[in-house]
């Protein structure tokens, strides 16, 4: 606005000023997100990471409650073939095996943990893509189990007071079959020696151990530190 004559009149601008001018805010906003945006998303992985270990420290609750109701046993978990058509039985059922495999899903409803573990949400990891299709992230170690009795039956859990250890061994990880940065669980069952983890938080997974702490991990360091079998020279479970 400029003063002429003692009266007031509005400047115009013309529509290439009002263009450069956006053009400028437009640029000013692009590189803003450019220098924000990993902080952004690094937020973000980090409360899905935390979100993620939240639910393992639950279920690694739950599971010591249901020991306590069965004299320190541990749930049972069925592998591969043998936990089709949703058996009774294991920490968590499952329709069909592979799980991550067409529709086939868990069943975690009806598995030996959920009246103590009381909601499904826990059992998916935020940053699981498929098992949100599956409806379950999580595997149980198969050395806090027994050798299977007969084909076609579960695994029952080892007694609490076998394990001299517990803060060395994990109870439930984050298994990936597969694609090993990116796979689920195919049947809650990581098998000692031949699974692998996840590396879905930025290279590392969490694992719950069976005294109830969390932690994530490299997959290597699980290997190299014996984490999963309790043994110094990691060849077996404990007996």
């Amino acid at each position: 606005m400029s003063h002429v004559g003692g009266k007031y009149r509005l400047c115009r601008r013309s529509s290439g000023e009002i263009a450069m001018q956006l053009l400028v805010v437009v640029c000013i906003i692009a590189v803003l997100l450019a220098v924000f945006m990993p902080t952004i998303q690094s937020v973000g992985e980090g409360s899905r990471r935390a979100a993620c270990a939240s639910n393992l420290r639950q279920l690694g609750a739950a599971v010591l409650m249901y020991a306590s109701d069965y004299d320190q046993a541990l749930p049972g978990a069925y592998c591969a073939d043998d936990g089709d058509g949703d058996k009774p039985g294991g920490w968590v059922a499952y329709s069909s095996f592979p799980v991550n495999s067409g529709n086939n899903t868990f069943d975690v409803v009806h598995g030996s943990l959920f009246p103590y573990s009381k909601t499904a949400a826990i059992y998916v990891c935020p940053d699981d893509s498929e098992g949100r299709s599956t409806g379950d992230s999580y595997a149980l170690n198969s050395c806090v189990l027994n050798a299977q009795p007969t084909a076609g039956q579960p695994h029952w859990g080892k007694n609490v007071r076998r394990f001299t250890s517990p803060s060395r061994i994990i109870l439930l990880g984050e298994e990936a079959v597969g694609d090993v940065e990116n796979g689920s669980t195919d049947d809650a069952y990581l098998r000692f020696q031949n699974n692998t983890f996840s590396e879905r938080h930025s290279g590392e997974t969490n694992v719950v151990f069976l005294d109830g702490h969390v932690k994530a991990y490299f997959p290597d360091d699980i290997s190299t530190k014996h984490l999963q079998s309790q043994t110094d020279e990691g060849s077996d479970c404990p007996p």
